[in-house]
C-alpha cells in the first residue's frame, strides 16, 4: 500500500458516491484444492448506497450504519497514512445482512469517496478492497462496483489478495430483477458466517466443474445473446446446485423452509430464473420486461402471508458505481472509476 503524508489536504470540497446492490447466485468451490470460492452474481441499481463526503475541520460521520462507515473510513485512514478532516454522511443504506452485499458497496463507497476528496488517483479493484478490508471470500461485489452488470470471479488462490475477474457482461436494459425477502430475519454475517464457512463439507470437484460448465456452456452464452428464457433456466440450475452445497447450514438449497416454499410459489406462478442470494433472506426472480415484473408483483401481494415480505422492483445496473466531486466554484463529475 503505498503511503502518503499524513498533512494531506482535501482536493475537493464535496464528493458524492451512489453505488448498486449485488446479488450472489452462489459459489463454485471451497474447501478442497485450487481456487476457492468463485462465483457468479449481478449488480442491481436498487436498492442504493449514498454517501457524502466533504472537507471539515475533524472527521464526524452521521447517517445509517454510522459505526461500520467509521470502521471503514479510519482503515483507509491508516492505510493511507492520512488524518482525516472530513464529514462523512450515508444518505441512504440497503438493510445489512440480507444478501445485497451491503458491507462491501459501503466501504468501497467509503474508500472511494476518500480516494477523490484527497486527489488520490482512482484505485485498481484489489488496491480499494484492500484498502478498506474488503473481498476475503467473493469479489463478485468488488468487480461489480466498478463494472456493473453480470459478474463471474475465478475463485482466489491463498496468496491473492482477491479473486480475479473472469467476465463481465452487460444484460438487456429492458430486463428486471424483482426482489423478494422476508423481513423476519437476516442472513449469516460476521462471526456466525465464519463459522458456517468452517463447518461447510468441501465441495466437490465435480460439483465445481459442473458448476463451471454451467456458466460457461448455458449462463453466459444466453447473456451474451440476451436470450431471456434461457439464462433464466441456467440461472435456476445453477443456484439450485450451488446453494445444495450448503444444505448442512441451511436445510437445502434454500436457507431455512420459508424461503423454499417461496421459491417453489414463484416457479409456479410461471418464473423460471429465480434464485436465493448469497445466505438470503433476499430472492431475487427475473422478468423480460417491466410489465411483467408489475404484473408479477401484484400477483405476489396476493398471496395469504405477503404481509411479512418487502418486495422491490430493479434496473440491472449498468456501469457500477457514479462518483461526482464539488467545488465552490465549480462541479465535476468523475463518473465510473475503471480498473
Amino acid at each position: 500500500m503505498r503511503d502518503y503524508n499524513s498533512n494531506s489536504m482535501p482536493q475537493h470540497d464535496r464528493v458524492q458516491v451512489t453505488a448498486p446492490s449485488r446479488l450472489h447466485f452462489g459459489l463454485m468451490s471451497y474447501g478442497g484444492p485450487g481456487r476457492q470460492f468463485g462465483g457468479a452474481g449481478v449488480m442491481i441499481d436498487q436498492p442504493s448506497t449514498q454517501l457524502t463526503v466533504r472537507a471539515a475541520h475533524t472527521f464526524s460521520a452521521a447517517g445509517p450504519g454510522v459505526q461500520r462507515a467509521i470502521h471503514f473510513a479510519k482503515t483507509w485512514s491508516n492505510n493511507h497514512s492520512i488524518d482525516l478532516d472530513c464529514h462523512l454522511e450515508i444518505v441512504q443504506l440497503p438493510p445489512k445482512h440480507v444478501g445485497l452485499g451491503t458491507g462491501t458497496q459501503l466501504g468501497l463507497s467509503v474508500a472511494a469517496a476518500l480516494n477523490a476528496l484527497y486527489g488520490i488517483v482512482p484505485a485498481r479493484p484489489r488496491e480499494l478492497a484492500a484498502s478498506v478490508g474488503r473481498g476475503k471470500r467473493s469479489a463478485v461485489g468488488t468487480h461489480g462496483f466498478f463494472l456493473g452488470g453480470l459478474i463471474v470471479e475465478r475463485g482466489k488462490q491463498r496468496d491473492e489478495p482477491l479473486s480475479p475477474l473472469d467476465c463481465q457482461l452487460s444484460l438487456p436494459e429492458d430486463w428486471r430483477v424483482v426482489l423478494i425477502r422476508p423481513t423476519d430475519f437476516c442472513g449469516l454475517s460476521g462471526i456466525a458466517e465464519q463459522q458456517a464457512f468452517s463447518e461447510l463439507p468441501t465441495i466437490p470437484p465435480a460439483v465445481t466443474e459442473t458448476l463451471t460448465d454451467e456458466l460457461r456452456q448455458n449462463l453466459l452464452p444466453a447473456a451474451a445473446q440476451g436470450a431471456f428464457t434461457a439464462f433464466s433456466e441456467s440461472l435456476f440450475r445453477y443456484g439450485q446446485l450451488a446453494g445444495s452445497c450448503f444444505a448442512t447450514q441451511q436445510g437445502g438449497s434454500y436457507n431455512g423452509p420459508r424461503l423454499t416454499q417461496l421459491v417453489h410459489q414463484v416457479l409456479e406462478m410461471g418464473v423460471q430464473g429465480v434464485g436465493q442470494s448469497s445466505w438470503g433472506p433476499t430472492l431475487f426472480a427475473l422478468f423480460p420486461t417491466l410489465a411483467s415484473a408489475e404484473t408479477f408483483c401484484t400477483k405476489l401481494r396476493q398471496l395469504p402471508d405477503h404481509d411479512g415480505m418487502d418486495v422491490l422492483i430493479s434496473h440491472i445496473n449498468r456501469g457500477g458505481h457514479r462518483l461526482s466531486t464539488s467545488d465552490r466554484s465549480s462541479a465535476t463529475d468523475q463518473s465510473r472509476a475503471t480498473p
